[in-house]
């Protein structure tokens, strides 16, 4: 989200992981450092979308921001805007597969 608004690729994201009936928080803050654009805190998934202006390839800031995360125990998905776009399904499923590995993990 920049600014006020969410970008219409985070707009495209929401509306596929509603449609699913996923349970996530949109503009999910951890401890000050980062806010993600998704997230699913209770199985430690967040999901980033990654537009061309925002995310160039190589962002280093972006890597800060998976180190952080993955040393803390979460999973970062990232999807890029074509990604999006082109394939939101995709997108969706890798959620959806990541949600059920997450689980199946906590149960052991």
């Amino acid at each position: 989200m920049r600014g006020l608004h969410k970008t219409d690729i985070e707009e495209i994201m929401e509306e596929g992981l509603k449609i699913l009936s996923i349970n996530f928080v949109s503009q999910y803050p951890i401890r000050g450092s980062y806010i993600l654009d998704f997230a699913i805190p209770q199985l430690k998934i967040a999901i980033e979308c990654d537009g061309e202006i925002w995310h160039p390839k190589g962002n280093s800031h972006d890597r800060k921001k998976n180190y952080f995360l993955i040393n803390r125990g979460w999973i970062v998905l990232r999807f890029k805007d074509i990604e999006i776009r082109s394939n939101i399904d995709r997108c969706l499923d890798k959620i959806n597969e990541t949600i059920e590995r997450r689980k199946i993990k906590n149960e052991n």
